[in-house]
């Protein structure tokens, strides 16, 4: 018996879990297997699990709220624990990109009609209506997983650097994260956290894809997540409805949708990129920023790179280089 099937016995007969769809989706398995697993599943138990005899109120969960931020003193989690994706827009010849991939020996991409489908295998090449700019696609990876994944990630930027890959205001860098197996309250609490450090993220993301400025990623700075209510009884799959009901769509910086498609949480604020460092390293922001999050909530905005309790140093270092390349491009243009 493989370790995947193993999980997907446990995940059927775990009474205690709802989402047992998305959990299968996070590890791998797809139709026609996905439904013969879930006709074997047993029930979700509500009942038995959260209600003792006595009881007829399902309990309101307390995040643990951080207020006073002493960042040197906090965990920050630098390994790549959740499995993640990218989609990265940008203009490139496909048949140069072939060229120089075969050179490259790079050899783990298909070109595909626009669709949804998770690949484990293969990144596709698919069109994008939204990007304005000669040569047109939109690059989605596979599911990745830990430095093996950034490693497959570097060969594809390389191959896309030597095509003469090209990117504009109108190009877009986006970033899912599993999220299958979050508790509610991690969930929720990934929403709110991203919600207190959006303008501190701002500083060190081109200008257009700031603020309000971008239709494709609108911020959540106006959007009253701290007030939704996570219950005993919430599986991800309730919250993240509870998340749509404030944001009604999924084009803004952090997107609730890409959980009931893929199982993930998008982040689509980073501007477009095929530079592996700037991709990289926005994938380690994040991975970090969603395990502390597993734990703790924001209880207020983030002033400062400095008062993020979340990140390395090194990722500090990177983003206050950051601030400063894109404020002297701006000074630049400006004069």
């Amino acid at each position: 018996m493989s370790i995947t099937t193993e999980f997907a016995n446990e995940i059927i007969n775990d009474r205690s879990l709802r989402d047992k769809r998305h959990a299968l989706i996070y590890i791998g398995i797809r139709e026609p297997e996905l439904s013969e697993y879930l006709s074997r599943a047993v029930p979700y138990d509500a009942q038995s699990r959260l209600l003792s005899d006595e009881r007829t109120e399902i309990e309101v969960l307390q995040p643990q709220m951080v207020i006073e931020l002493q960042p040197d003193e906090m965990l920050c989690d630098t390994s790549l624990q959740y499995t993640f994706g990218v989609e990265i827009e940008c203009g490139v010849s496909l048949a140069k990109f072939s060229n120089k991939a075969k050179d490259l020996n790079f050899n783990g991409y298909r070109r595909q009609h626009y669709n949804h489908v998770d690949s484990r295998e293969y990144f596709k090449f698919v069109s994008d209506s939204s990007v304005r700019v000669q040569y047109a696609a939109e690059c989605v990876s596979p599911v990745l997983e830990g430095e093996e994944g950034l490693s497959r990630l570097q060969s594809l930027c390389g191959a896309l650097k030597e095509a003469g890959a090209k990117v504009n205001s109108t190009c877009g860098l986006h970033v899912h994260i599993g999220a299958a197996l979050f508790s509610a309250m991690h969930y929720l609490n990934v929403f709110v956290n991203y919600k207190h450090i959006e303008r501190v993220i701002d500083t060190f993301m081109a200008e257009s894809r700031r603020g309000n400025k971008n239709r494709y990623c609108r911020t959540l700075a106006d959007k009253n997540l701290d007030a939704i209510a996570v219950t005993a009884a919430d599986t991800v799959g309730d919250v993240a409805e509870k998340v749509g009901i404030v944001l009604e769509n999924r084009y803004f910086k952090v997107n609730c949708e890409a959980f009931r498609v893929h199982g993930t949480i998008e982040f689509r604020q980073h501007q477009g990129t095929v530079d592996y460092a700037k991709i990289s390293n926005w994938i380690k922001f994040l991975q970090q920023m969603v395990a502390w999050s597993e734990h703790y909530r924001l209880g207020r905005d983030v002033e400062s790179i400095d008062e993020l309790p979340f990140i390395s140093r090194e990722l500090k270092a990177f983003y206050k280089k950051r601030q400063q390349q894109l404020s002297i491009e701006k000074l630049a243009t400006e004069n």
